[in-house]
């Protein structure tokens, strides 16, 4: 059972199919185990297969699907994997209004934008974020949110900048 993330990960990442894929769907949609849950989406959402990318995100809002309590998690995971992130990201930005209609009353709600801010770390991403977001400022509950992620990416971006010639020469000299 320690094991089985890491299994499943390999599995989707090396000898990944679309029967792979439906065949996970399906043991999450049927099991009541969070931990196995937590398993399998962690594996699926790692595949590199635009299509099946565009699945996952098809299915963020069909519940019979992802259960709105792990839609979170379902799109962080899909925002992390560098094949997904563009997909991710238009999802939450064409359908700001659904996840704001259908969870914008969960406290968890606002954690959706810091999501986006853990996993955006460029100029170019903190451009998008503040474009998208900071007409969101004086919305109840999202403005302090927005601020301090803001200021994260921010912080990131200005590292990456700073530190990149530094790190491309430490590889160079590895390589």
């Amino acid at each position: 059972a320690s094991i089985c993330g890491s299994v499943l990960r390999n599995e989707v990442e090396n000898f990944g199919s679309k029967e792979l894929f439906d065949k996970l769907f399906k043991l999450y949609q049927e099991t009541a185990d969070p931990s196995f849950k937590s398993n399998i989406t962690g594996a699926v959402t790692r595949t590199q297969d635009p299509e099946l990318l565009d699945t996952i995100v098809e299915r963020y809002e069909d519940a019979s699907y992802i259960k709105p309590q792990d839609l979170r998690g379902w799109f962080s995971l899909v925002l992390q994997n560098p094949a997904g992130e563009a997909k991710a990201w238009s999802w939450l930005q064409n359908d700001w209004q659904w996840l704001s209609d259908n969870l914008g009353g969960d406290m968890e709600f606002p954690t959706f934008i810091t999501v986006v801010a853990r996993a955006f770390h460029t100029s170019k991403q903190l451009a998008e974020f503040k474009k998208f977001f900071e007409p969101k400022l004086d919305t109840p509950g999202l403005g302090r949110e927005i601020k301090m992620d803001t200021n994260l990416i921010a912080g990131k971006a200005k590292l990456v900048e700073s530190e990149a010639d530094a790190v491309n020469e430490a590889i160079a000299k590895v390589l």
